[in-house]
């Protein structure tokens, strides 16, 4: 975990540092100073969309080992972690079994990530840099990068691949007659827009799936944006994102299965402009037995992220990198200018909850209600036959006044009923947290509006949601 967190502390700096740099015209330089990089398996997938991000804005990064000359080699320490590993992969534990060969082969890589010379050549040589180590005279060293970066040539050419699959794609380039050394960038990420916001490795096939015409849509996708007002003015939306196992691929290995897939959603603005961007790589193994069971259910993602009023398109994609194929989706959003009086959150239907111990819910979670994690129904119709109620959540602040709420059903423009709802009394922030359900039994199978009004001095505000219900 410490390695992790040392590896992640390293990549997102370097990663806001070329993004800083990346608006400027020209070739930039960073020149960095690090005893090693610290890439265990967790890290790496963000240390490749580093060297991507450093590609694009046309940013070559120069590594110096800080410890200089070294006493001992440490080549040595290396060796004595490899021999300490493969040792370990040998020996017959109490139980009779032995360390699993691809652990061992992973702790094998690690330590080699872990050696300066390795870590920071990588680093380099791929954004076309070089190293300096092995000295304690730096003199020379900034000669080698003051030389290196004034005599360089920009090569520019069209891939005859037309099909930005997001996938990396490697670069060569040769100078066949003469005797040169030759450094240059190793590669490019196959993505037709990457927008602003950095593009993580691990992202690239789920962009690039968004930007294809047809969209695939092997992967079925569920999304849903909900706006909640917060009392500082601001409006945090939840985003939430679900598919089913069953369209991804659990592929057998020999001690069970294993996934990798990817979920993104992405907001842009009126002008299309993407001002969030949030992910999740799913790299999951299991045992045999497991498989069916793990297959079977769905899968969620979900953020909260705060957003000023306007328009707006939440993109969903899903993207499954062993089966090669895709989903997307898309889904308009509109955040609202805060409201004078009291001001509300949008309708929610909720699927199902979840108590969770102290501790597993963050403290800005808006879809929480006394350690309640509400999961809402993303456009799924209500089966009288398993759900008994139609339960419904809103966020309401009042702001100083005393407002009432009502809900009203109807099919067609027609109101079938409407229900004067008790409001529940502020929290210690003034929020209320409402939450209620309207029995199933007596409402039957169709499309209903649901409409939420709350009344006060000022404009009445409503927020409405279709149902549909079937037997």
């Amino acid at each position: 975990m410490a390695r992790n967190q040392q590896g992640f502390a390293t990549t997102d700096a370097l990663q806001a540092l070329i993004a800083g740099l990346a608006p400027l015209p020209g070739r930039k330089t960073i020149v960095f100073f690090a005893e090693g990089l610290s890439l265990p398996d967790a890290v790496v997938p963000h240390f490749r969309s580093v060297v991507a991000a450093a590609n694009r804005a046309n940013v070559s990064v120069y590594t110096i080992d800080a410890e200089g000359l070294r006493v001992h080699s440490k080549d040595q320490e290396t060796g004595r972690e490899i021999s300490g590993v493969g040792a370990a992969s040998m020996n017959i534990q109490q139980d009779g079994s032995t360390l699993n060969n691809l652990a061992a082969m992973e702790g094998m890589e690690s330590a080699l990530r872990s050696d300066p010379r390795t870590s920071l050549t990588l680093l380099a040589r791929d954004t076309g840099g070089f190293l300096i180590n092995d000295t304690n005279d730096l003199a020379n060293g900034f000669r080698r990068i003051d030389l290196d970066r004034r005599f360089h040539y920009l090569l520019t050419y069209t891939p005859k691949n037309s099909d930005f699959n997001g996938e990396w794609r490697s670069i060569t380039v040769k100078v066949p007659t003469r005797d040169v050394q030759v450094r240059a960038r190793s590669g490019y990420q196959a993505v037709r827009t990457p927008g602003a916001i950095p593009l993580l490795a691990y992202e690239g096939r789920a962009v690039a799936d968004l930007e294809r015409m047809p969209p695939p849509a092997q992967i079925p996708m569920r999304a849903g944006a909900f706006v909640f007002p917060q009392a500082n003015g601001e409006s945090r939306v939840a985003v939430l994102l679900s598919t089913t196992g069953r369209a991804l691929t659990f592929e057998p290995t020999s001690t069970g299965y294993r996934t990798e897939f990817t979920l993104l959603a992405r907001i842009r603005d009126a002008q299309g402009d993407v001002v969030r961007k949030a992910s999740q790589p799913y790299r999951l193994t299991g045992a045999t037995a497991d498989r069916d069971r793990a297959q079977a259910g769905d899968i969620l993602f979900y953020r909260q992220p705060t957003l000023p009023p306007g328009d707006y398109t939440l993109d969903v994609a899903a993207d499954d990198a062993i089966a090669k194929k895709g989903g997307v989706s898309h889904l308009a959003l509109s955040v609202p200018v805060p409201a004078k009086g009291p001001d509300v959150s949008d309708l929610v239907i909720v699927a199902r909850s979840q108590k969770l111990a102290p501790g597993e819910l963050a403290d800005d979670n808006v879809l929480a209600v006394n350690g309640v994690q509400l999961y809402p129904n993303l456009g799924d119709p209500l089966r009288k036959s398993v759900d008994r109620t139609l339960a419904f959540y809103f966020v309401l602040l009042p702001n100083g006044t005393t407002p009432t709420a009502t809900l009203t059903l109807a099919q067609n423009g027609r109101t079938l009923a409407t229900l004067p709802v008790r409001l529940e009394a502020p929290d210690a922030s003034g929020r209320i947290q409402q939450v209620g359900q309207i029995p199933l039994a007596s409402i039957p199978p169709g499309a209903y509006d649901l409409t939420l009004t709350i009344q006060s001095r000022a404009e009445p505000l409503v927020r409405t949601v279709v149902v549909s219900v079937v037997p």
